[in-house]
């Protein structure tokens, strides 16, 4: 018994060393296969794939030269077999993004009521749109990358003022080096207070300080990682479902 138990687990180990010999390669033909590209237009050329990103690949010719070479410019087979040799050959990624913020309010009232009456508050609606600049300067290009964001706003329920956090997400399929993308957010409906002319804010704030979107927070991910983030000035990333009261907002006449 003794003896077959031996045998077995050394079967067991010359299979894990078949296995592992096998998958190495396998990984070796991949990094290191000469064969025939074709492209779009019927050309083709013999060389070896030396490095590849979701949109380019630089190939080694027979003669020794290096072209770089959009995958467009290729055959759906050539670009078959660079996927996977680039997933057979993952490289590391110095990740840099420059993200840049910009609002606007896209429907709703804005001018100053110019009078009070015996209620100097006025309560309308409003439609914001924020809008993402994301500018991938990683040195290549990158495929799947997800914008995580938050924006952060004042609404007015009608009797309690709060700064509220917006959450949602979207996907960039392929973002190329030196690509600059816009995305844009979720439309978000404020409610938001104006006062008439003669007052202000007892804290001594005008109305036009504390209305509408006051900034945002971004959170890049490629893979699950966390690549980059972004605050505006003055914006702490709140964590979903946090509320908070800015100062009393009651009116008074302005002296």
């Amino acid at each position: 018994m003794k003896l077959f138990s031996n045998s077995n687990h050394t079967t067991m180990k010359l299979f894990g060393l078949t296995l592992t010999l096998v998958t190495v390669a396998i990984a070796s033909q991949l990094s290191a296969q000469v064969r025939t590209f074709t492209s779009t237009d019927g050309r083709s050329l013999t060389a070896e794939i030396v490095t590849a990103t979701p949109d380019m690949v630089t190939l080694k010719l027979e003669n020794g030269s290096t072209p770089v070479v959009p995958l467009v410019r290729l055959s759906e087979a050539d670009r078959a077999h660079i996927a996977a040799w680039r997933k057979a050959n993952p490289v590391d990624i110095r990740y840099n993004f420059n993200v840049d913020y910009a609002k606007s309010r896209t429907s709703g009232p804005r001018e100053r009521p110019r009078s009070g009456g015996n209620n100097p508050v006025f309560r309308s609606k409003e439609t914001w749109v924020c809008t993402f600049k994301i500018q991938n300067r990683s040195g290549q290009a990158i495929e799947n990358l997800e914008v995580q964001y938050q924006l952060h706003c004042y609404d007015d329920d009608g009797k309690n003022r709060v700064i509220e956090h917006k959450f949602g997400k979207k996907q960039i399929p392929l973002i190329k080096t030196n690509e600059i993308l816009s995305i844009d957010a979720d439309p978000v409906q404020l409610e938001i207070v104006q006062l008439a002319a003669g007052y202000v804010w007892q804290d001594g704030r005008k109305s036009s300080e504390d209305d509408g979107v006051k900034g945002a927070a971004v959170t890049l991910l490629h893979n699950g990682k966390i690549v980059h983030e972004y605050t505006t000035r003055g914006i702490t990333k709140a964590v979903r479902g946090e509320k908070k009261t800015p100062p009393n907002r009651a009116a008074s006449a302005s002296q």
